[in-house]
């Protein structure tokens, strides 16, 4: 509960279940904010309250509508809260709310708590002011205080003032410095970061130089976050940029929202009117910035650090909201490499469903795909490729997987061919939070035994358990044989693969390249020394027993998510 970032499923419903066991104990801190909203909803427990803020109540609603009204659909045309209606949309999307009358009593309960706390923070609440509107008219809200009479005023009113609005007016009229201090006043220097591409773009570059110097350095001085999260994210958005597809095109941008992955792909007239694009030279620029401001916050906090080398293929766990559980699962965009003369098997298999599709993409590094797939692979598949097709019985249960051997693939794909995507679908409808699905890998010799299924050889297997009909799975790099961590679920009732672009996927199999466990450890060393004896912290993929440590140095593994996250946090 120290952790800033959100849980996923299997995590979250540990940590609830703990608390409807033990229900005298006292929480003393939850850092995430979805965290401590989703234990409110599902244990009901109003003294979680101190851990939200009152502009995480439209976040509960959010989080409400997800858990509790899913199959909600809504055909009334009169609106109080949002725009349109989509099968698991968010609150803001919704065109009329219905709650439950205990929902209704909850939130209402939650409203006074926070008003009679006294901290309102008006202005962040009017940057929703139409779904606060909504969502006061349908509680039949009445407030019971001073702070709760103010607040209802300003968003039953004309008021719209935010830190935004503020924020674009002064963009609108070249005031860059201007909309960074209003950024900054308003929302903190981690807000400066995330808007770091909105802010330096508007920079007038037909200056004179040093006027663009001073008001690049002027954006730079409002970022002085120590927040060393917020700083690795970034950091992961930039040094990323390097391996996307490179040329003037429309973009995709990703984000994870309500433990599902949502994307959106910048459509003509959205790229016409850019405004936010940074140059590949100022990206670089940033990148750099962003490593030595870490540099900075992170030197000395372990004392003497003993690194083996191989986690610089392990990945930090800062995207896993939208993650699965399961056996040896690791952090998004970790590599495993891959032993010769093996052959890869992945696999998925279900039940309670008629019938789930795995699928994969052979990915470019230009962003191209093709497809392998039921739909595909009886007619085009390369010999260095196989699959199984359906071997199903219905409801009851059913199997699918892919032989692949890396290199021979790559050989016949070309010189382009340099990843394998794999995916789920439920193509019978549904979603995988109604049915039970694993998915995983086997390593297994180029003439094996024949046998489907062998225990001794899974690598890992993970319980594949999104609110949705896709999921990516898991991802080869065939140049460099290795197996690459995805383990994504995406918010969409696609049951077919193929119909959607998957180039975006590119980032996550190089977020080693930009950052990994091993540049975490070294960046926090006071000294990196060169055998575990030596060291106070040994960052490792081993036991105790098997480097020989002794009492007092402590061991951290690439598993050791807690550990990580917590060293992340400061």
């Amino acid at each position: 509960m120290a952790s800033t970032r959100p849980l996923n499923e299997t995590n979250q419903e540990l940590l609830t279940a703990f608390l409807d066991g033990h229900p005298t104990y006292f929480v003393e801190w939850c850092a995430c904010k979805d965290t401590a909203v989703r234990l409110i909803l599902d244990t009901g427990s109003l003294d979680l309250v101190r851990h939200i803020e009152l502009p995480d109540v439209i976040r509960m609603l959010e989080w409400l509508h997800k858990m509790r009204y899913q199959d909600l659909k809504v055909v009334h045309s009169k609106s109080y809260v949002g725009l349109s209606i989509v099968k698991y949309a968010p609150v803001s999307e919704l065109k009329k709310l219905s709650l439950r009358n205990r929902d209704r009593k909850l939130i209402t309960a939650v409203l006074d708590q926070l008003f009679a706390r006294g901290d309102v923070d008006i202005d962040s609440c009017l940057e929703k002011k139409r779904t606060w509107n909504g969502l006061l008219h349908h509680l039949h809200y009445r407030p019971r205080c001073a702070e709760a009479r103010e607040f209802c005023a300003a968003v039953r009113g004309k008021d719209r003032r935010s830190v935004y609005s503020a924020m674009e007016r002064c963009l609108a009229a070249g005031d860059v410095r201007g909309a960074t201090d209003a950024l900054l006043a308003g929302k903190g220097s981690g807000a400066v970061l995330r808007h770091l591409d909105h802010l330096l773009s508007r920079i007038e570059t037909s200056r004179e130089p040093d006027r663009v110097e001073e008001d690049i350095t002027y954006v730079f001085g409002a970022c002085n976050s120590r927040n060393r999260i917020i700083l690795v994210q970034m950091l992961l958005k930039y040094g990323a940029r390097a391996y996307l597809p490179s040329g003037e095109k429309e973009r995709d941008f990703t984000f994870v929202h309500l433990g599902q992955l949502r994307k959106h792909h910048e459509t003509v007239e959205e790229f016409a009117r850019r405004r936010s694009a940074l140059t590949v030279e100022m990206a670089q620029r940033v990148e750099a910035w962003l490593r030595d401001q870490l540099s900075c916050v992170c030197s000395g906090s372990l004392g003497k650090v003993y690194v083996d080398d191989g986690l610089r293929y392990a990945a930090v766990p800062l995207q896993e909201g939208a993650s699965m559980g399961g056996f040896g699962t690791l952090s998004r965009g970790t590599r495993i490499p891959l032993p010769e003369g093996k052959k890869v098997r992945a696999f998925t298999y279900w039940k309670e469903v008629d019938d789930i599709d795995l699928s994969c993409f052979a990915l470019y590094d230009d962003g191209g795909t093709r497809e392998f797939s039921w739909r595909t692979a009886a007619f085009t598949t390369p010999g260095a490729l196989v699959f199984s097709g359906d071997q199903t019985s219905g409801y009851h249960g059913g199997s699918e997987y892919f032989d692949v051997e890396p290199l021979a693939l790559a050989k016949e794909g070309g010189p382009k061919c340099h990843y394998l995507v794999f995916c789920n679908n439920v193509f019978s409808g549904g979603t995988f939070d109604g049915c039970v699905c694993r998915a995983g890998y086997m390593l297994r010799d180029i003439d094996d035994s024949g046998k489907v299924f062998e225990p001794a050889t899974v690598q890992s297997s993970f319980v594949v358990n999104c609110a949705s009909s896709a999921a990516y799975l898991f991802a080869l790099d065939l140049q460099d044989p290795a197996f690459i961590w995805l383990n994504l679920g995406e918010r969409s009732m696609q049951n077919v693969a193929g119909m959607g672009d998957v180039e975006f996927l590119l980032k996550y199999l190089h977020i080693t390249d930009v950052f990994s466990v091993r540049d975490l450890a070294m960046l926090l060393a006071s000294e990196v020394v060169t055998t575990p004896e030596e060291a106070d912290a040994v960052f490792a993929d081993a036991s105790v027993e098997e480097l020989g440590l002794r009492d007092g140095q402590e061991l951290i593994r690439p598993l050791d998510t807690a550990r990580l996250l917590e060293l992340l946090n400061g």
